[in-house]
């Protein structure tokens, strides 16, 4: 989670320059909790995609606006105390520990929306079913 959020807290500051505006902390707990809400969100429709003839109710939109909202707070909270370390610590480790921590994050992030938008969850699901219970 730490070498997501350093490669969130660099994204906000050197490309998008967040902190003329705001503390770049708000942004990236954001995109943190909603990025842990969407892969959650996305493994629950999985399992009610198996249910025939289900359809979504009307309230799980709030429920996933909630989780985050809450995932938000947390993530806040705890990164509120631990970010100046975690920026000093990461301000010494070698360049190609911040080039792999920036990658595996970015792979980390496709992964997600792939995952959530997409229907990525659905057929992985229905690729590791017919691999294990259909042979």
């Amino acid at each position: 989670m730490k070498y997501l959020y350093y490669a969130l807290y660099l994204f906000d500051v050197k490309i998008a320059h967040v902190q003329d505006f705001y503390p770049p902390i708000i942004t990236v707990t954001g995109t943190m909790a909603f990025l842990i809400g969407a892969l959650c969100y996305s493994i629950v429709n999985v399992f009610e995609d198996g249910i025939e003839g289900h359809q979504y109710p009307y309230y799980s939109l709030i429920v996933a606006l909630s989780v985050s909202l809450i995932l938000y707070k947390i993530l806040y909270d705890y990164y509120k105390k631990r970010e100046a370390k975690l920026l000093k610590e990461m301000k010494h480790k070698p360049l190609w520990v911040k080039i792999i921590s920036i990658v595996g994050s970015l792979c980390f992030i496709v992964l997600v929306v792939k995952l959530w938008m997409f229907e990525g969850m659905s057929d992985l699901y229905q690729f590791i079913k017919q691999q294990l219970f259909l042979k």
